[in-house]
């Protein structure tokens, strides 16, 4: 095989690979990282997923059971902010439309796969400072309007009314791309009459950025055709 041609292709795989080594440099994080061609958030190309506490992501109690909520999924995002962090205190609200996917047990049991488009969320960023070249951002999470799609009739979730859901975010630059780390611990209120009783969950659910399936398959495939081709213009 042509020397500069296995260069050249050893190359390429070491960068469509960085995703899965960047995890091991110092750059701190908060939470789990993706890599990201622009430093905006919610990056390009992710999604929030939760770790299940007690079995589930919520649990709100009614009379003697609880509804719980597990599997959580947060994507689809309609938008992209660059926080602001030219001084630190400096805010940056950013609002967009979203996707919350996840499976809801309710009362006597019963399994609810649902999705729910056009999730409004409205997240505060306020930039703490930096630690080496990463931007540290302290993160609220303001709106979280969750009603419609698939759906039990009646039921609703929002942003907790007694309980912040707080989080943190980093945002590294690596080369001409973007570590970023970011996870909340969230807190809802849940509605089962259409908004006109809410109850709180009495388990903040802790989710973490990573990267969608798709865009992790789509690294894992192209690093495979690499090695595969490599292979091939060897054994010629």
């Amino acid at each position: 095989m042509n020397i500069a041609v296995s260069h050249k292709l050893v190359s390429i795989l070491a960068v469509m690979t960085s995703a899965f080594l960047i995890m091991n440099t110092s750059a701190p994080t908060a939470g789990a990282t993706v890599i990201s061609s622009s430093n905006c958030v919610p990056p390009i190309g992710s999604q929030y997923s939760a770790s299940q506490v007690a079995g589930f992501h919520q649990g709100w109690p009614v009379g003697a059971g609880t509804i719980t909520f597990s599997n959580s999924i947060h994507n689809q995002f309609s938008g992209c902010t660059t926080p602001n962090a030219a001084t630190p205190g400096a805010l940056t609200i950013d609002t967009f439309s979203s996707t919350l996917s996840g499976t809801l047990i309710d009362l006597g049991g019963v399994s609810h796969s649902i999705t729910v488009p056009d999730t409004m969320v409205t997240v505060q960023l306020i930039f703490t400072g930096m630690q080496g070249q990463t931007q540290l951002f302290d993160t609220t999470i303001t709106q979280f309007d969750v009603s419609g799609g698939n759906l039990p009739a009646g039921v609703m979730l929002r942003q907790s009314l007694s309980k912040p859901t707080l989080g943190k975010t980093t945002i590294t630059p690596i080369g001409n791309q973007f570590q970023i780390s970011s996870f909340f611990d969230v807190f809802t209120d849940l509605s089962i009459d259409g908004g006109t009783t809410w109850i709180p969950s009495t388990i903040g659910g802790h989710v973490e950025v990573v990267p969608e399936p798709l865009t992790t398959w789509m690294i894992g495939v192209g690093a495979g055709t690499l090695i595969a081709l490599a292979r091939r213009r060897r054994n010629q």
